[in-house]
């Protein structure tokens, strides 16, 4: 699936209110979790990276609550009030982080990297070029058991990620040294957050004077 596909159909931010019906909430659950599927990244066989934005944390809140009260507005209200810190600010990412077993053959024993292996997670913007440039993910607490990632963008990197650099997701640790390429849905996405973004319309947001130069085959 797409994001092509997504945009012919309604807004998902309108579809949102439709999980609180009981007409066809099925389709709407798969295609709000097919969503989050697309903004989401496997780093190695135990790491999973959810890039958050008003869809996936509402979506979120939603799921987090007993049936009984997820009609109720008060409760949703808290749910999303608890959440907040997980919505990007300005020129950021954020990224709820799970860790699990899938692939036991894959990874050296006991299976989970360790915790400092959190801190070596990355993003690079432009891989493969010389002016490849790396951003240290801010490890935060997050909401329940995941812990919230967050990479902090100049606005020179965002440029570049708007006139269609490419970007991986690395950790650099020794026991858990894996590197995965951006999917170009998820990038579109992304981008589509940047976009959006209020800090794109401040006074700062100027143009780089020398871009980052693009890998062979990424297009704008």
């Amino acid at each position: 699936m797409t994001a092509r596909f997504l945009r012919r159909r309604a807004p998902l931010e309108q579809m949102l209110h439709l999980l609180q019906d009981d007409i066809d909430q099925g389709r709407v659950r798969q295609r709000l979790q097919a969503y989050r599927r697309m903004r989401t990244v496997a780093l190695g066989p135990c790491m999973r990276l959810q890039f958050e934005d008003p869809v996936t944390v509402q979506h979120q809140a939603y799921d987090s609550l007993p049936p009984p009260l997820r009609r109720d507005g008060a409760a949703l209200a808290r749910a999303l009030a608890e959440r907040r810190h997980l919505l990007p600010e300005g020129l950021d990412w954020r990224a709820t982080l799970q860790l699990g077993l899938q692939d036991l053959r894959r990874v050296p024993r006991p299976g989970l990297p360790p915790v400092d292996a959190l801190q070596a997670i990355h993003l690079d913007v432009a891989p493969g070029t010389p002016a490849a440039t790396r951003v240290r993910a801010e490890l935060r607490p997050g909401a329940g058991a995941h812990p919230l990632l967050r990479f902090a963008l100049t606005p020179r990197l965002a440029q570049a990620l708007l006139a269609g650099a490419g970007a991986s997701l690395g950790c650099n640790h020794p026991a858990y040294a894996w590197r995965h390429l951006l999917p170009p849905a998820t990038l579109k996405l992304l981008r589509r957050d940047l976009h959006g973004s209020r800090a794109s319309a401040a006074d700062g947001w100027q143009p780089a004077a020398e871009p980052l130069p693009l890998p062979l085959g990424q297009a704008a």
